[in-house]
């Protein structure tokens, strides 16, 4: 077994060479297409020299192979994923396609417990093709895909099993990464020498192909069936609880435990406990990696720019395997050829000391993270859409940081926190005691947005202790929104206008009509008020808030001398978009003046606004130029009623069929019962388009006097052509 370990090494290594070569030459479906081909020839050529298995070339190779193909597995399937997801779906990538690799071994393993005695243990291999083959089959149809055309790994690297200086470039890139790596090692190198003392009991216990596959399918399925068990169930709670640290040292603290009591037991003669031990330290190893260890290294690379991400995944997934192979297959070369004779208490020592340097390499991880952590937060590089943070140790590291910070940090704090499935609260009341006026108005959003109405005794206490004038609007609309019966109508005359504002929002969205009439009043002062500033704010709270029942005023104010207050009620009038608006809208766009802002303001009513659109451009007379502009608002505002008001029209105006063609167009129109208006205009066209052809080759040979009529003809053309486009597109 240790040169099995030592060869797969070295296999892994020349196969990781040569895939990295082939990466850069063909596109990513035909490297799949070799992959899953190769794989597939491998198993039948095993099973086609399965006469050889008490050879020992053969046994070597074939140990050595299984590592070599599950290895290239791996890579093309992530290399496959990683590309066809973008940098935002990382949790996909990583959690929910790789969920599948559970269900897939238990399946396996399985099927080797139910047809081992059946069909012999050398004809599982069949089995295994088949699999392989279904694999190429579901391909087949992926490869076919848009996605899959031209896609290939340009500068997508694996990072798994390169030349040395990309190695140590992948490893060395952070402190991290670094470490991150070396607890993945020193892990695979656990369970690699709990695995080698299981198979030598192994060995000696079971004496047929048979029995030895029925115990290892058993044994492999209590595995991954606990895995699977205590991954969802336990995990996130686990790290929620403990944190990074304690949930990084749950599995060598355990092992180390454990280990120490199989030295103390394995000293006798007998067999039977130390087997039994080790099949549980084996079982524990795995699981604890698999469950634990693994999803808790993911989630300390968050902090990471993508890229070092990525890599850090890839080194998780695989870039220390062949090291750790090397390393455990030398050592126990080393003790093999230097004692007399081995036994079960030095195994244990050995794992016990494994146990002992993954905790010291866990700590340096912990550590790592919250620098990590703290200069992702300094510079501004954390995406809250790409991270999610549950934990105790770093909640409690965010906390500090709100409150020891400087400005910019605690901003980008609070921003991460306010995307994360915590108690936030607390965040927010600690951000309300620093000084900075900008931290407490973004602190005295999210609160508003979460409604966390645990911090009403903390905001009225500010409030009675006379905030911070750049703070109290946002305080004032804070207490409103959290408490219903709170009165704040002592503000209405504040000398500051973005506090009265302030008030009078807070007041208007409170479900007391106690509060919502004299707020009301107020807000008619402010509209009905000489200073214009005060005009523009009633005009802000009106549109921000919908306020109906104050559309006379808006529309009077329409009409004011003031361009900027006129302006502002055009936009209050399309945010109400009722009819009396509408009408008021459309009258001032037939007047003259203000038309881009009132074009606006029609956009901004939606649907509501076609019919009275559709009546005006219906209208006798109605200047051309306004009549285009009203007939390009119908199209950009759609909906069902737009097709109708542009037919209409078309029909009303066949002198104007170009921009009505065009919106229809526009509005992807196909006609599905009476297109007769539409073949008549076809016809016409055709027919026009014809005699321009014919007049166009008549002046060509009278010479070069009539070039600037020929190339009239041409534009004529030129247009004629796109409306018979739009005209084809409507029998589609």
């Amino acid at each position: 077994m240790p040169k099995v370990f030592i060869l797969s090494a070295f296999l892994l290594w020349l196969f990781g060479f040569i895939y990295n070569r082939i990466e850069h030459r063909y596109t990513t479906r035909y490297i799949i297409y070799f992959v899953l081909l190769f794989n597939a020839l491998c198993i039948v050529l095993f099973r086609a020299l399965m006469e050889w298995q008490s050879q020992k070339w053969f046994l070597f190779l074939f140990l050595a192979a299984y590592n070599v193909l599950y290895t290239l597995n791996n890579l093309e399937f992530w290399g496959l994923v990683s590309l066809l997801y973008d940098v935002r779906q990382s949790k996909r990538l990583f959690a929910i396609v790789s969920a599948w690799d559970g269900p897939a071994r238990l399946v396996g393993y399985g099927i080797a417990l139910a047809f081992a005695s059946v069909i012999g243990t050398e004809n599982l291999l069949w089995i295994a093709t088949g699999f392989m083959v279904c694999s190429l089959l579901l391909f087949i149809p992926l490869a076919g895909s848009a996605q899959m055309k031209n896609l290939a790994p340009k500068h997508h690297h694996h990072f798994a099993t390169q030349t040395i200086q990309q190695i140590q470039a992948a490893i060395t890139g952070t402190k991290l990464i670094r470490n991150v790596a070396w607890v993945s090692f020193v892990s695979f190198c656990f369970y690699l020498v709990t695995n080698f003392v299981l198979y030598g009991y192994v060995k000696k216990q079971f004496h047929n192909d048979n029995t030895l596959a029925k115990f290892f399918a058993v044994f492999l399925v209590i595995t991954r069936g606990l895995t699977l068990i205590l991954k969802p169930l336990f995990l996130n709670r686990l790290l929620d609880r403990l944190g990074l640290r304690k949930s990084l040292l749950i599995a060598p603290l355990y092992l180390l435990v454990f280990s120490g009591i199989t030295i103390l037991l394995t000293g006798g003669n007998s067999n039977k406990p130390g087997f039994y031990l080790f099949m549980i330290l084996a079982i524990s190893a795995d699981i604890l990696r698999s469950a634990i260890q693994s999803p808790v290294l993911l989630a300390t690379l968050q902090p990471l720019p993508t890229p070092q991400r990525l890599k850090g995944h890839t080194i998780i997934k695989g870039l220390m395997d062949p090291f750790a192979f090397l390393a455990t297959g030398v050592t126990l070369l080393i003790i093999s050829s230097t004692m007399r004779q081995i036994n079960l208490q030095m195994f244990s020592a050995l794992l016990a000391l494994l146990a002992i340097l993954w905790m010291f390499v866990a700590f340096s991880v912990d550590s790592n993270y919250v620098h990590t952590l703290t200069v992702a937060i300094r510079n501004r590089m954390l995406n809250t859409r790409d991270i999610s943070i549950t934990d105790v140790n770093s909640l409690n590291f965010l906390l500090q940081r709100i409150n020891e910070g400087d400005e910019e940090e605690v901003l980008v704090v609070l921003n991460l926190i306010a995307k994360q499935p915590v108690n936030r609260e607390k965040f927010f009341l600690k951000a309300l005691q620093r000084d900075s006026p900008k931290i407490k108005r973004m602190a005295l959003r999210f609160i508003q947005l979460e409604h966390c109405t645990g911090a009403l005794p903390e905001l009225n206490r500010m409030l009675r202790d006379h905030p911070d004038l750049p703070v109290l609007p946002q305080l004032v609309r804070t207490i409103a929104a959290l408490n219903n019966n709170e009165d704040l109508s002592g503000y209405f005359d504040h000398e500051t206008q973005e506090v009265v504002m302030a008030a009078i929002e807070a007041c208007l969205s409170q479900e007391n009509s106690s509060r919502k009439t004299p707020a009301e009043a107020r807000l008619r002062g402010l509209l009905e008020s000489t200073d214009l500033r005060q005009i523009l704010n009633g005009l802000k709270i009106v549109r921000k808030l919908k306020m109906e029942q104050f559309s006379g005023e808006v529309v009077a104010l329409m009409k004011h001398s003031n361009e900027t207050v006129a302006q502002h009620a055009i936009q209050a009038g399309g945010k109400l978009a009722n009819e009396q608006l509408i009408k008021s809208m459309l009258d001032a766009f037939l007047a003259g003046g203000h038309n881009k802002h009132l074009l606006d303001a029609l956009f901004q009513s939606g649907e509501i606004a076609q019919e009275p659109i559709r009546r005006v451009v219906l209208t006798p007379g109605l200047d051309p130029a306004k009549r285009l502009k009203l007939i390009n608002l119908i199209a950009k505002i759609g909906g069902p009623k737009a097709v109708d008001s542009l037919e209409q029209a078309l029909r009303f105006s066949p002198g104007e069929e170009n921009p009505l063609l065009a919106a229809l167009y526009q509005l992807k129109f196909t006609t599905k019962e009476d297109n007769s208006m539409y073949l008549g205009i076809l016809t016409r066209s055709l027919s026009l388009a014809a005699n321009l052809v014919f007049l166009k080759h008549f002046l060509q040979n009278l010479g070069d006097s009539f070039e600037l009529v020929r190339q009239s003809f041409q534009i004529e053309l030129n247009t004629l052509k796109t409306k018979c486009v739009w005209l084809f597109f409507v029998f589609i």
